[in-house]
């Protein structure tokens, strides 16, 4: 039997159908915004604040995103680990 995401947010009390789902990538500088991003030994606080800085255009994020964020950074490959669950509450 294989253990899938599904149950596990669901274990939580989390609707995956009402969460995003952000899989982060390593990049050194973002080429639309020229903001840094993150590495393999970013710490919490930079990957939050990586987080925080999701695009505001609606063709690369949604408009009015979900309040439930379940954020993934790179593991090596094509594998991912799940680095936290988030609430999001708005733009400040």
């Amino acid at each position: 039997m294989s253990l899938t995401l599904d149950p596990i947010l669901r274990s939580g009390g989390i609707d995956p159908h009402g969460a995003l789902v952000i899989r982060h990538a390593y990049v050194k500088e973002h080429e639309d915004t020229g903001l840094p991003g993150i590495h393999a030994d970013s710490t919490d606080e930079e990957i939050l604040a990586y987080t925080r800085r999701q695009s505001a255009s609606p063709r690369i994020f949604p408009a009015a995103p979900p309040a439930i964020w379940v954020v993934f950074v790179r593991e090596g490959g094509d594998r991912a680990r799940l680095w936290s669950v988030l609430e999001n509450r708005g733009e400040v």
